[in-house]
């Protein structure tokens, strides 16, 4: 779901493993467990609590990235998704995450202006990013909430210039915006299914909060590809297996 690099990009991309690729090719085994899930699965919840837990890193990444750039490749995806998922469903809304993160990255430098302007600031945004999160998720995945992942992964980036304990103190108030708008906002089939994605979130959040960019050359031979391709590929394979599971659920499977 990130967007695919440009081709200047790629060359100087390192030839090794790195723990972005190991990172995103874990998010995109939760998103395609939350994908199958959703679609082939529905009345089995486990698919759905393990999948909550993969949007997380993607808007994470948001935060913690030097750049924010939109790509076209990116704009490209986000406009077959909306048009699969309106053959699917009947309507585009709500709009796919690719727009959510395009939004975050297109703002999030602004917002993080007000919140580093003050704590008071800081925590009026988190209220005001939950509360429109519960409203603004029927316009686009995650709603506003998604801006409180990416603000974790912002300070996470800075988190030299933090005390370790204004770090933890930020990454729980994100942290709580973010799992209430899932657990009242997402279709649990119960609210103790609800609590325990919202635990697997607070971990996940927990250990992003050491994440920092690494080499991994001891990982060799064809997994080494393979955690190459999920972590600089994501994008081909978000919107090809979501948009052939969007169209297979509802098109193919009701004829079999």
């Amino acid at each position: 779901m990130i967007s695919t690099p440009s081709a200047s990009t790629r060359k100087i991309l390192p030839n090794q493993v790195t723990s972005y690729d190991l990172l995103k090719a874990a998010a995109i085994i939760l998103m395609v467990i939350d994908h199958l899930g959703a679609y082939f699965f529905p009345d089995i919840a486990t698919f759905r609590i393990i999948g909550r837990l993969s949007a997380p890193i993607w808007l994470f990444l948001i935060g913690f990235a030097k750049s924010r750039e939109i790509s076209i490749e990116m704009i490209i995806g986000a406009f077959i998704l909306a048009g699969t998922h309106t053959l699917a469903e009947g309507s585009p809304l709500p709009l796919c995450i690719l727009v959510t993160i395009m939004l975050v990255r297109a703002t999030l430098d602004g917002l993080m202006r007000f919140m580093n302007g003050s704590s008071q600031n800081l925590y009026i945004a988190v209220i005001l990013l939950t509360v429109i999160g519960m409203f603004t998720v029927a316009l686009f995945e995650y709603g506003t909430a998604a801006y409180l992942a990416a603000v974790i992964g912002y300070f996470c980036r800075r988190r030299k210039l933090l005390p370790r304990s204004r770090l933890i103190a930020i990454m729980l108030s994100c942290a709580a915006g973010y799992i209430f708008v899932q657990i009242f906002t997402f279709s649990f089939k119960s609210l103790t299914d609800g609590l325990i994605a919202g635990a697997g979130i607070l971990a996940v959040f927990w250990l992003l909060l050491d994440f920092k960019p690494q080499i991994f050359p001891a990982i060799q031979g064809i997994g080494a590809e393979i955690l190459m391709f999920c972590g600089r590929q994501t994008l081909l394979i978000y919107v090809a297996h979501l948009a052939a599971f969007q169209l297979i659920a509802e098109y193919v499977i009701p004829r079999l």
